[in-house]
Protein backbone atom coordinates (compact mmCIF):
# COMPACT_ATOMS: atom_id res chain seq x y z
CA UNK A 1 0.00 0.00 0.00
CA UNK A 2 2.88 2.88 0.59
CA UNK A 3 4.23 1.96 -2.81
CA UNK A 4 0.52 3.14 -3.93
CA UNK A 5 1.01 6.22 -1.66
CA UNK A 6 3.91 7.64 -2.60
CA UNK A 7 3.77 7.14 -6.68
CA UNK A 8 0.15 8.77 -5.98
CA UNK A 9 1.41 11.98 -5.00
CA UNK A 10 2.37 12.31 -8.37
CA UNK A 11 0.28 11.38 -10.69
CA UNK A 12 -3.11 12.58 -8.60
CA UNK A 13 -2.39 16.08 -9.69
CA UNK A 14 -2.49 15.39 -12.71
CA UNK A 15 -5.51 12.86 -12.81
CA UNK A 16 -7.20 16.15 -11.55
CA UNK A 17 -5.90 18.65 -14.14
CA UNK A 18 -6.49 16.08 -16.93
CA UNK A 19 -10.08 15.10 -15.62
CA UNK A 20 -10.85 18.93 -15.53
CA UNK A 21 -9.99 19.60 -19.18
CA UNK A 22 -11.72 16.09 -20.33
CA UNK A 23 -15.07 17.59 -18.95
CA UNK A 24 -14.35 20.56 -20.18
CA UNK A 25 -13.76 19.73 -23.71
CA UNK A 26 -17.21 17.27 -23.05
CA UNK A 27 -19.41 19.92 -21.82
CA UNK A 28 -18.88 21.98 -24.44
CA UNK A 29 -19.70 18.75 -27.24
CA UNK A 30 -22.80 17.83 -24.66
CA UNK A 31 -24.10 21.03 -22.78
CA UNK A 32 -26.47 23.79 -23.98
CA UNK A 33 -25.78 25.97 -21.10
CA UNK A 34 -22.17 27.93 -21.48
CA UNK A 35 -21.31 29.08 -18.07
CA UNK A 36 -21.87 25.99 -16.46
CA UNK A 37 -19.86 24.18 -18.67
CA UNK A 38 -16.77 26.37 -17.80
CA UNK A 39 -17.76 26.41 -13.74
CA UNK A 40 -17.92 23.10 -13.10
CA UNK A 41 -14.53 21.74 -13.94
CA UNK A 42 -12.87 24.45 -12.98
CA UNK A 43 -15.11 24.20 -9.52
CA UNK A 44 -13.78 20.54 -9.15
CA UNK A 45 -10.54 21.28 -9.81
CA UNK A 46 -9.90 24.00 -7.14
CA UNK A 47 -12.43 22.01 -4.51
CA UNK A 48 -10.03 19.07 -5.03
CA UNK A 49 -7.08 21.38 -4.12
CA UNK A 50 -9.14 23.18 -1.37
CA UNK A 51 -9.67 19.22 0.34
CA UNK A 52 -6.00 18.33 -0.10
CA UNK A 53 -5.02 21.69 1.52
CA UNK A 54 -7.72 21.49 4.32
CA UNK A 55 -6.67 17.75 4.96
CA UNK A 56 -2.84 18.49 5.73
CA UNK A 57 -3.81 21.41 7.64
CA UNK A 58 -5.82 19.24 10.01
CA UNK A 59 -2.69 17.03 9.69
CA UNK A 60 -0.29 19.45 10.78
CA UNK A 61 -2.50 20.55 13.50
CA UNK A 62 -3.02 17.79 14.75
CA UNK A 63 1.18 16.84 14.57
CA UNK A 64 2.26 20.42 16.43
CA UNK A 65 0.66 18.58 19.25
CA UNK A 66 2.77 15.26 19.59
CA UNK A 67 6.39 15.16 17.13
CA UNK A 68 5.99 11.25 17.71
CA UNK A 69 4.10 9.23 14.52
CA UNK A 70 1.26 6.79 15.80
CA UNK A 71 -0.15 3.89 14.09
CA UNK A 72 -3.41 5.71 14.47
CA UNK A 73 -2.07 8.55 11.90
CA UNK A 74 -0.69 6.31 9.45
CA UNK A 75 -3.75 4.51 9.25
CA UNK A 76 -6.08 7.48 9.08
CA UNK A 77 -3.53 8.99 6.21
CA UNK A 78 -4.64 5.22 4.53
CA UNK A 79 -7.90 5.86 5.00
CA UNK A 80 -8.33 9.08 3.65
CA UNK A 81 -6.33 7.93 0.63
CA UNK A 82 -8.20 5.28 0.10
CA UNK A 83 -11.96 7.03 0.41
CA UNK A 84 -10.69 10.04 -1.33
CA UNK A 85 -10.50 7.19 -4.03
CA UNK A 86 -13.58 5.49 -3.50
CA UNK A 87 -15.42 8.82 -3.30
CA UNK A 88 -14.42 9.21 -7.15
CA UNK A 89 -15.63 6.36 -8.26
CA UNK A 90 -18.71 6.63 -6.34
CA UNK A 91 -19.99 9.81 -7.82
CA UNK A 92 -18.52 9.01 -11.48
CA UNK A 93 -20.54 5.22 -10.87
CA UNK A 94 -24.01 7.20 -9.81
CA UNK A 95 -23.54 9.58 -13.02
CA UNK A 96 -22.83 6.91 -15.49
CA UNK A 97 -25.02 4.47 -14.32
CA UNK A 98 -28.23 6.57 -13.52
CA UNK A 99 -30.36 7.64 -16.76
CA UNK A 100 -33.08 8.74 -14.50
CA UNK A 101 -31.31 12.34 -14.05
CA UNK A 102 -31.32 15.24 -16.71
CA UNK A 103 -28.23 15.62 -18.67
CA UNK A 104 -27.09 19.04 -16.81
CA UNK A 105 -27.27 17.13 -13.64
CA UNK A 106 -24.88 13.91 -14.97
CA UNK A 107 -22.56 16.63 -16.59
CA UNK A 108 -22.18 18.28 -13.37
CA UNK A 109 -21.73 14.57 -11.35
CA UNK A 110 -18.99 13.34 -13.72
CA UNK A 111 -17.16 17.14 -13.34
CA UNK A 112 -17.36 17.18 -9.94
CA UNK A 113 -16.59 13.59 -9.42
CA UNK A 114 -12.43 14.50 -8.95
CA UNK A 115 -13.54 16.39 -6.00
CA UNK A 116 -13.05 13.41 -3.69
CA UNK A 117 -9.42 12.45 -5.25
CA UNK A 118 -8.15 16.11 -3.32
CA UNK A 119 -8.33 14.24 -0.32
CA UNK A 120 -6.39 11.72 -1.32
CA UNK A 121 -3.69 13.96 -2.98
CA UNK A 122 -3.29 15.39 0.63
CA UNK A 123 -3.24 12.37 2.39
CA UNK A 124 -0.37 11.27 -0.29
CA UNK A 125 1.80 14.90 0.62
CA UNK A 126 0.79 13.72 4.60
CA UNK A 127 2.48 10.43 4.10
CA UNK A 128 5.79 11.51 2.25
CA UNK A 129 5.97 14.27 5.05
CA UNK A 130 5.32 10.99 7.99
CA UNK A 131 7.83 8.92 6.43
CA UNK A 132 10.47 11.92 6.36
CA UNK A 133 9.46 12.69 10.45
CA UNK A 134 10.21 8.51 10.93
CA UNK A 135 13.18 8.44 9.41
CA UNK A 136 14.23 11.54 11.28
CA UNK A 137 13.39 10.43 14.59
CA UNK A 138 14.80 6.66 14.11
CA UNK A 139 17.93 8.76 12.97
CA UNK A 140 18.10 11.12 16.31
Amino acid sequence: MTKWIVHSEWWMQRVVWLWGAITLLFGLVTQQDPLSTFIYPCLAVALAYLAAALLRWLFVFQSSTTQRVTPFISRTITAFWVLGIIGFLQLLAIALFEGFRSGAFNYFLIAISVFPVGTSMGAAREWRRVRQLQIRNTIS
